[in-house]
Parts: structure tokens; C-alpha cells; sequence
């Protein structure tokens, strides 16, 4: 269900987002009954979808890196699965310009190696609180989608998405896909 960018153009291909509840609703049972998929699920995929779209249309997205089953499923259309959460790496080497220097070859040691990636793992959080989150909640606030970002995960290294609570949901899976 890709229809979650389309041309908001009040045609046929009318965004998801910009319908009323009543009709994300209809849009949502209708393509359970054709799937098969539970609604709350494939609710769950479309914003996965415009998660997609947002980050990849940012100034950032030259330097990300989508991995995992859900680029797998979205992007190179491999596997047919529903989208849990998004996996992304950024260029480290953007990260850590001033460890890695001009020339981006691999460490030399070791040593090297750990010194780059604990850099990474103190200024990532940072680089999402600066540069990821406010780029997604800005375009979450423009298209007036009613949902919020905050980091969370172990390592501070995780954007949760949370919502209000549309369709019902399975006490196992998240209403949003999260970023990590």
C-alpha cells in the first residue's frame, strides 16, 4: 500500500493522511478484505511508508543507508512481510570527519576502529536530536498528522514514533514503526 505519498491533488490517488478518519478507515478495511492483512498492520505499513518518503527527501538522505527485512520488502521488493521498524545507517565517516580525515579508508588498527566507534556511539544521539528529529517532526507538524518523535532505545539511538490511536491494535505490535 505505497499510497501513502500520492498526489494530494483531490483525484483518485488523494493521499491516505489527508482523508477523514471515517474514510482512512474505509481505505483500511478495504484493503484488509484484499489482502488479508490485519488493518492495524497495514495502517502501521503506510507510515512506515511516509516515514520513508520524509527521510529521503531530506538534506540528509545522501548519507543514509536503508538496510534490513524492510528494505528488503519496500525498496527492492524481495520479500513480501509486514515492516516492523526501519533500519538506517548514516555515514559515519560525516559523523567523525575529524577523526577519519579527508581520506575515508577503514582504521588502521585496532585501536583506531575502537576509537571510531565509541565516537559513534556518543555522537549519534546527538546527530538524531539535531538533525533526524526535527527534520521528521517538522514534516509531521506541516502535514498536521498529530504525532510526536522522541528518542528512546538503550542508546539513545532510536526515534519511536506515538500517535493517537486509530484502529485497534494487537497487544504485540506497535502502532508505529520506530527508526533505528
Amino acid at each position: 500500500m505505497d499510497t501513502a505519498r500520492a498526489p494530494s491533488n483531490g483525484e483518485p490517488g488523494e493521499r491516505y493522511f489527508a482523508l477523514s478518519k471515517e474514510d482512512q478507515n474505509e481505505v483500511l478495511e478495504q484493503a484488509r478484505a484484499k489482502t488479508g492483512r490485519p488493518a492495524h498492520l497495514l495502517e502501521k505499513d503506510l507510515w512506515v511508508v511516509w516515514t520513508l518518503s520524509a527521510l529521503f527527501e531530506s538534506p540528509f538522505a545522501a548519507d543514509l543507508t536503508f538496510k534490513g527485512g524492510t528494505s528488503l520488502s519496500k525498496a527492492y521488493k524481495i520479500i513480501d512481510r509486514f515492516s516492523e521498524d526501519i533500519d538506517l545507517t548514516y555515514d559515519i565517516r560525516k559523523l567523525i570527519a575529524d577523526l577519519t580525515g579527508d581520506e575515508y579508508f577503514l582504521p588502521a588498527s585496532r585501536s583506531q576502529a575502537s576509537k571510531w566507534s565509541k565516537a559513534v556511539r556518543d555522537r549519534l544521539p546527538g546527530w538524531i536530536g539535531s538533525t533526524v528529529q526535527p527534520h521528521l517532526q517538522s514534516a509531521l507538524e506541516r502535514e498536521r498528522l498529530g504525532a510526536t518523535l522522541e528518542i528512546g532505545g538503550a542508546e539513545h539511538d532510536t526515534l519511536p514514533t506515538t500517535r493517537r490511536c486509530w484502529r485497534t491494535r494487537s497487544w504485540w505490535v506497535m502502532p508505529c514503526p520506530s527508526i533505528n
